[in-house]
């Protein structure tokens, strides 16, 4: 994670959760790896995604407002960022529980 809203040490506990608890089921029922694998990339792959379409409307923000306003300084720009919604609708990234979700 580059930073993405303090996410990333949260990211990362939920990963390791989710694949300890993949790879603890597929050795409790004889399955191998990959099915553990599997599992984990079901869970984690439509939040990653989720995350990463507000990064790229951040950052498709963040291009339209440098094109239309080249003379803004760092402050100007950034409060027009903010006024286009940047990280919107992030509540979701912190109130996530993973063991839930498994």
């Amino acid at each position: 994670m580059s930073g993405a809203f303090g996410s990333g040490a949260a990211f990362a506990f939920e990963d390791a959760y989710i694949l300890a608890q993949a790879i603890s089921e597929s050795q409790r029922t004889g399955r191998h790896l990959a099915s553990a694998l599997k599992v984990y990339d079901k869970i984690r792959s439509p939040h990653y995604e989720a995350l990463y379409d507000i990064l790229d409307g951040n950052a498709d923000s963040a291009k339209e407002v440098a094109a239309a306003h080249p003379e803004f300084d760092d402050d100007e720009f950034v409060e027009e960022i903010v006024s286009k919604g940047l990280g919107k609708n992030t509540q979701w990234i912190y109130k996530y529980d993973v063991s839930r979700v498994l």
